[in-house]
């Protein structure tokens, strides 16, 4: 599963994140321009939403990458925001269940299982410093 996680949902969830970054930018310049102090305000309430998802999935790529303890932790809160985005869209918006969004819940729903599946040597580790601990004890 470790390969799953870092060649391939570690880069999707880095292409989310830069998308959602280029995104922002022509989002806040249509928002900017306006003179009134209240709506420059207000748009940063978007803004600021964009970019704290995209540092999600940045950092859900960087921990992954370079192997961080925090990566599944991370993986799991960027697969999580891939699978409520076509949930909330369809229970708030009633945008209907067509192929595209049953793609997105069937690859959110792997990369849950592939960021909480257990690691072999992880256990393997774990089973030795408990043998460890039992023989000096």
């Amino acid at each position: 599963m470790e390969v799953f996680r870092r060649y391939f949902f570690a880069w999707v969830f880095a292409l989310i994140s830069g998308l959602l970054i280029a995104l922002s930018f022509p989002f806040a310049l249509t928002r900017f321009h306006r003179t009134d102090w209240a709506h420059i305000l207000l748009a940063f309430v978007p803004i600021t939403f964009l970019l704290s998802v995209a540092a999600v999935f940045g950092m859900a790529w960087w921990t992954t990458w370079m192997k961080k303890s925090s990566a599944r932790a991370w993986g799991v809160a960027a697969s999580l925001l891939c699978l409520f985005a076509p949930l909330t869209s369809m229970y708030f918006f009633h945008h209907p269940f067509g192929n595209a969004r049953y793609k997105e819940i069937v690859f959110s729903v792997f990369g849950l299982v592939v960021y909480l599946w257990p690691d072999r040597r992880e256990d393997e580790n774990l089973d030795e410093m408990q043998q460890e601990d039992e023989v000096t004890h």
